[in-house]
């Protein structure tokens, strides 16, 4: 089936206007954001979720440039700031312009009944093994592709990013956002801004965009393959 994608405009892409996104009807909180299309997919995911025993909900939808930003100073000013420090912050945080949390398609999924009285931490022994949320992780593991979500970050070998079993991407919409990310407009948005670290970053930006932003594990066919009007 033909897929027609939500065209963004490059201040959507990058995180800096957010009229493409509006808030989960049923979140746990108005600054739970994501495109259209993706929260009604994921109202339909939630209540399937919820059919099995699950109390599906979103950590972190739609996170705009300015708190992106904020993440990643805080931890580049935290670090040695050469090298070896850029790629353990990416190996875990995006770049702010480049984090996929910019486009509305993509969020932190969690059980806080699962947790009880526990804080998410968001670290891959929740989801495995005997963790609070390893059932609800099974069960996305079966069932979410058939709404159009999939792990994007689930294998280290097609990834520059470390495994986040809680991070899901709607496919439909976002299979076609990497690209549009161009390394020239990111430089400029970066000297803009002075991003701390922007002197180490820029020479290299093209080829962390390549490890970090568009090296991902690819779409299931089964995700790709949801309604075209979920697109639309």
């Amino acid at each position: 089936m033909m897929k027609v994608a939500k065209q963004l405009t490059w201040a959507q892409l990058t995180g800096r206007n957010a009229d493409h996104v509006v808030t989960v009807p049923g979140a746990s909180s108005t600054l739970i954001r994501l495109q259209p299309a993706a929260a009604a997919a994921f109202q339909r995911l939630q209540a399937a979720a919820a059919s099995a025993g699950h109390n599906l909900q979103i950590a972190s939808g739609f996170r705009d440039f300015d708190r992106q930003l904020a993440i990643w100073t805080r931890k580049w000013q935290a670090s040695s700031q050469n090298q070896q420090a850029l790629e353990t912050i990416l190996h875990w945080s995006a770049l702010p312009g480049a984090s996929r949390h910019h486009w509305g398609t993509d969020a932190d999924l969690f059980d806080p009944t699962a947790l009880g009285d526990a804080s998410l931490q968001l670290e891959p022994w929740e989801y495995e093994n005997d963790g609070p949320l390893a059932a609800l992780s099974a069960w996305l593991t079966d069932h979410a592709v058939q709404f159009g979500f999939y792990r994007c970050y689930a294998d280290p070998a097609s990834s520059g990013v470390a495994v986040e079993p809680w991070h899901f991407s709607f496919a439909p919409l976002a299979q076609d956002y990497p690209d549009q990310l161009v390394s020239e407009q990111l430089s400029q948005l970066y000297l803009d801004c002075e991003l701390p670290g922007h002197a180490i970053i820029l020479p290299q930006l093209e080829q962390l965009l390549a490890q970090y932003v568009w090296r991902t594990s690819p779409a299931p066919a089964a995700a790709l393959a949801v309604a075209n009007s979920e697109a639309s």
